[in-house]
């Protein structure tokens, strides 16, 4: 709408204008503006108000088209101007490209609409209660230009999540006009554009730009142009270190109440510390680690590692490598807590049967633990038929010295036994001699002189194996052994069996028909030497040999889907191997498991002798029910009736017998002594220095924990 004439109003408003910004006077006087105002005093209307009013006027005055609504002002040389209310924080935003400012605050609405069929836009605009209304004339006229839109989704290309507040920009490929926009909270995006081809360009901080072409209007009207911006990347970093206890239920202790135990990360010194339960076995622990997105770790999580000292692991990412230093500590523990939380059962240099068929097992509530010793520096002789001990956990230290099965003892119980820890020289020297356990682990040599058997399903045996004169039998699913294996002839067979992989790192001799190995994947670190007539290498897997092979008879035979071998073969006929035989000049071997550390507790520290008398006990007393003793030693050696919760602490032995069939349940602790034990059956734990001595045959020996039989830790007779 043209005018001819300035009306008073007109004339007044531009007054005050000038007033205020003398720059802008002379885009105001070739300017027709009509303000209709609630109010008629125009002085009192804040001064930034008025320097906001100036700035839309001259937006709205030198733009050269105009797209929306919402409207965008173009000006000469690309300039985009836009303004945006936000009506949660009561601000007028003025964009000016990519620039953000903030025109005036405590803005209760704002609107600009255009009058159609005119160059006129009314500004509608609250402040503080008041109402201002303006209306403004482009001053360089002509026709709206025909607009299209380009509209779409930013996202992260890792995760797909959206990306807030990322910059849109077109950039007209037959002009210098940009046009630009940023994204919501759901990653999208609208430019209103005049019709034209594009480079539409996308970027957000901390991540690489993103370039696409599009023509608006040529085809449609709306064009959908979505990015998947990739992340620049920054330094990997290790996100958490845990050891579960699921994963660890070998090394971790049963009594540790949480589920897992979380290190602590230091980002700064890239250091992680950690400390583990008391009683933790760190040497074999399995981490779960977790890494920034997109990066690798080395080793790997879930890898078995030994935590005895600090371990390295490297992150890698496309920003480079980082290296980060695990420290992991065990919590201090008193022998007390140790007797508690480990179940201790027997504790001392020996456990002795006199006669056979003793049975040593666990209550079905709790999980009893066996730790033998080598204070004394002697062998462990199981000399009787018929025992058994059936415990979860038995550890049984006699490294310098043997662990002789001179009759049919059975070590372990499948499904009850979760773990065999011998350190010494093994020795199954009768036919009916077993040791069976979830793990067993022999850190020592260990020789079959009958038909002995060894069953796990991990079977560790870290030195050399000799199986002689029939029947011996390694059963497991995994079986490691470390150290020259030797099977000679025997009227029956003697076997070495791992369902899913057997591994000897050494030399292998075996010899006659009753000799075999077999079972899944097959590892030979060393030759192999087969003689007599018939000896056999058999598995429906593969077989690996780092050295050579060589058959003496006929019927010999190695027999795998393929035969892998570094060294020669030397057959006796081409039936000697059966399988796809390949010579190759290196193999790699699988890793051979951690053997768990010895318990290393010393006997116990009795309490002062002051202590005892005022808890009850006595030095002297019958041998009954509920009796309490501490003394320097103590015998009963007559018959009495069943005798329950009894606690018995001797600075020197401990004698009961003559009981009969009688039963005695308690707590019996010497840690400088022996205890003795003849009787119906025995239910409780001992402590002794030179060991737990069964004079009984066909005696039930059960173990309960220490808390069955004294509730408060505070009262436990020892430190």
């Amino acid at each position: 709408m043209d005018k001819k004439g300035f009306t008073l109003i007109e004339i007044l408003v531009a007054i005050i204008i000038l007033s205020f910004v003398a720059s802008a006077g002379y885009s105001l006087i070739n300017t027709s503006h009509k303000i209709v105002s609630k109010h008629t005093d125009l002085t009192d209307m804040r001064n930034d108000l008025r320097i906001a009013l100036i700035q839309i006027t001259k937006d709205i005055q030198e733009a050269e088209s105009v797209n929306g609504p919402p409207y965008v002002f173009y000006q000469n040389g690309g300039i985009q101007i836009s303004y945006q209310y936000n009506s949660s924080t009561k601000k007028l935003l003025r964009f000016e490209n990519a620039i953000q400012q903030t025109l005036i605050e405590s803005v209760e609405s704002f609107s600009i609409t255009s009058l159609i069929g005119t160059e006129q836009f009314q500004v509608d605009v609250r402040v503080n209660g008041e109402d201002h209304n303006l209306i403004i004339t482009r001053r360089i006229k002509g026709n709206l230009t025909n607009f299209g839109s380009i509209a779409g989704v930013v996202r992260n290309s890792i995760n797909n999540l959206p990306i807030a507040n990322a910059t849109i920009v077109a950039r007209a490929q037959g002009s210098s006009l940009e046009y630009w926009a940023l994204t919501d909270a759901n990653g999208q995006y609208l430019i209103s554009v005049p019709e034209e081809a594009y480079d539409v360009t996308a970027s957000a901080t901390g991540y690489i730009n993103g370039t696409q072409t599009v023509n608006v209007g040529l085809e449609e009207n709306v064009s959908n142009i979505n990015f998947n911006l990739n992340p620049i990347a920054t330094a990997p970093q290790i996100l958490s270190f845990i050891f579960e206890k699921a994963q660890n239920p070998m090394t971790i202790p049963a009594s540790y109440a949480d589920s897992a135990v979380i290190g602590t990360i230091d980002q700064v010194t890239r250091t992680i510390t950690i400390q583990m339960p008391a009683g933790t076995n760190v040497t074999s622990l399995v981490p779960t680690i977790t890494v920034t997105s997109g990066a690798s770790l080395s080793p790997l999580s879930g890898a078995v590692r030994n935590f005895s000292t600090p371990q390295t692991y490297t992150v890698t990412n496309s920003a480079g490598s980082v290296d980060y230093v695990v420290i992991v500590t065990v919590a201090s523990q008193s022998y007390a807590d140790y007797l508690y939380s480990e179940n201790i059962f027997v504790h001392g240099t020996t456990i002795n049967f006199s006669s056979g068929s003793v049975k040593l097992n666990t209550d079905p509530n709790t999980n009893g633990t066996l730790v033998i010793n080598n204070q004394n520096n002697s062998n462990l002789v199981f000399n009787q038929g018929g025992t058994e001990i059936s415990l979860k956990n038995i550890h049984i230290d006699k490294y310098g010295n043997q662990v002789n099965f001179t009759n049919s003892t059975k070590l372990g119980a499948i499904g009850i036994t979760e773990l065999i820890n011998i350190g010494g020289t093994v020795i199954l020297g009768n036919g009916s001699a077993e040791i069976n356990g979830k793990a067993v682990y022999i850190d020592g040599s260990t020789t079959f002189s009958n038909s002995g058997k060894i069953n796990g399903d991990l079977i560790f045996l870290n030195g050399p194996v000799s199986m002689n004169n029939g029947g011996a039998q390694i059963s497991g699913k995994h079986v490691y052994i470390n150290g020259n294996t030797t099977i000679t002839n025997g009227n029956h067979l003697d076997e070495i069996y791992g369902s899913e992989l057997v591994y000897i790192k050494g030399n292998v001799s075996i010899s006659n028909a009753a000799g075999n190995i077999r079972g899944g994947d097959i590892y030979i670190d060393g030759n192999v030497h087969f003689s007599g007539n018939g000896p056999r290498i058999t598995t429906t897997n593969n077989i690996y040999v780092n050295g050579s092979i060589t058959f003496t008879h006929s019927s010999d035979l190695m027999s795998a889907q393929n035969i892998y071998v570094t060294g020669t073969v030397t057959k006796v006929q081409s039936g000697n191997t059966s399988g796809q035989l390949h010579n190759v000049t290196s193999i790699s071997f699988p890793a051979f498991p951690v053997i768990p550390p010895q318990p290393t507790f010393s006997m116990p520290t009795l309490k002062a002798d002051s202590w005892y008398s005022p808890k009850g006990y006595a030095s002297t007393g019958q041998l009954n029910s509920n009796l309490k003793i501490f003394a320097n030693s103590y015998t009963s050696t007559s018959w009495r009736p069943d005798c329950t919760n009894v606690i018995i602490v001797s600075k020197g032995n401990i004698t009961i017998t003559g009981l009969g069939s009688s039963r005695l349940t308690g707590v019996f602790i010497a840690p400088n002594g022996r205890v003795t034990f003849e009787g119906g059956s025995f239910e409780g734990l001992v402590i002794a220095r030179d060991g737990f001595f069964i004079t009984s045959g066909n005696t039930p020996v059960t173990f309960r924990n220490i808390s069955h039989y004294i509730n408060n830790p505070d009262d436990y007779p020892i430190e």
